[in-house]
């Protein structure tokens, strides 16, 4: 919550917008089709709240409830041709959790990720969670009560612990690097 209101609306358009207006590009003429496949990448942070990144966990159940809810809507107009497939993995060692300190399972690599991305979407897998052994933890979360939840995730699985040293990415190296500039405008127009 101590981020400066740019850098929050930032996560934002590209957690959140961006998926949403390249799907609304697509989909139309998937519509047309009765054919295609979205993938969202979405995380386990829209699975779980995660400690140190209120606005990042905030962004990512988005895409979440804005995939589930496409997926309905698809299937209720009778859209079988079109196949969606959910990805949320854990911590992705990209340098965008600098100060991480995993304890239970390491960081993902992004070629592990992406081979799954690839191997799911062809398989059409509906949801996807990274490492697979989370996918049978999570259901936990909607059976337990909040404080039962938070028992667990905190003196059990440690799992805010090994966010209180997280520094995230400099963006100042990020900005530096950064030659792009998305007009979001003209993404919604195609």
């Amino acid at each position: 919550m101590e981020l400066p209101d740019s850098e929050i609306e930032k996560t934002f358009k590209v957690n959140v917008l961006s998926h949403y207006w390249i799907t609304k590009s697509f989909l139309k003429d998937m519509m047309k089709n009765n054919h295609g496949h979205i993938v969202t990448i979405a995380s386990v942070a829209g699975l779980l709240g995660i400690y140190n990144c209120t606005d990042y966990s905030a962004t990512k159940f988005a895409a979440i409830g804005c995939h589930e809810s496409l997926f309905t809507e698809l299937k209720v107009h009778g859209y079988e041709g079109i196949h969606m497939t959910l990805i949320c993995p854990y911590l992705i060692n990209t340098g965008m959790f600098n100060g991480v300190k995993p304890r239970l399972m390491p960081m993902l690599t992004p070629e592990y990720v992406a081979e799954e991305v690839v191997a799911s979407t062809l398989a059409n897998e509906t949801l996807v969670v990274l490492p697979h052994v989370l996918r049978y933890v999570l259901p936990f979360k909607s059976l337990l009560p909040m404080k039962v939840n938070w028992a667990l995730m905190y003196h059990i699985l440690k799992g805010p612990q090994i966010m209180m040293t997280f520094k995230g990415r400099d963006s100042t190296e990020l900005d530096k690097n950064d030659n792009t500039t998305t007009n979001y405008e003209d993404i919604r127009t195609h």
